[in-house]
């Protein structure tokens, strides 16, 4: 759903949540039991299987808060990526959370921390407020008010940013 991607994506975990089970699957209650795959080709079980989830990977960013004029700084992620499409504060990853790169540890001040969980690997992210008056170089985006801000679809960290920032 274009206008409500969040929306269609929580309906999908949901439906994995409730009715695709990896030990009782609740086919006959399936809203979509006529578009699965898996149900017609009889490979059920196949479909929802489970692995045992390995050690996830940790990745570290740091979120940049730039504002200009009552504006933030946003960008839209590449289709391609992972939550393509979608809005987000400039996230810059590090290899290191104990040392930041030198133009964001000397032009910024923390603002908190968030962390997210995904299936493959956890996110931790340092949110800093940007203190110069001219945006970071090499960081790219559009301005948004707060109030169009709240009408993108974000993934859950930036929600959690947002969430962060004073009114």
């Amino acid at each position: 759903d274009q206008d409500r991607p969040g929306d269609y994506n929580q309906a999908l975990m949901e439906l994995g949540a409730t009715v695709c089970l990896p030990k009782q699957p609740r086919c006959p209650a399936c809203p979509v039991k006529n578009f699965c795959q898996a149900l017609k080709k009889d490979e059920i079980s196949q479909a929802v299987y489970r692995k045992t989830p390995g050690k996830q990977p940790k990745k570290y960013f740091v979120a940049l808060i730039v504002q200009q004029n009552n504006r933030l700084l946003l960008r839209r992620r590449h289709r391609e990526k992972l939550l393509g499409g979608l809005w987000e504060f400039p996230l810059i990853e590090i290899s290191d959370p104990q040392k930041l790169p030198m133009n964001i540890s000397k032009y910024s001040e923390l603002l908190g921390r968030q962390t997210h969980t995904y299936t493959h690997f956890k996110q931790f992210v340092e949110i800093r407020r940007w203190t110069e008056k001219e945006k970071p170089a090499n960081v790219a985006g559009v301005w948004k008010s707060r109030g169009e801000i709240k009408k993108l679809p974000l993934s859950k960290i930036n929600h959690l940013i947002l969430s962060t920032l004073n009114p």
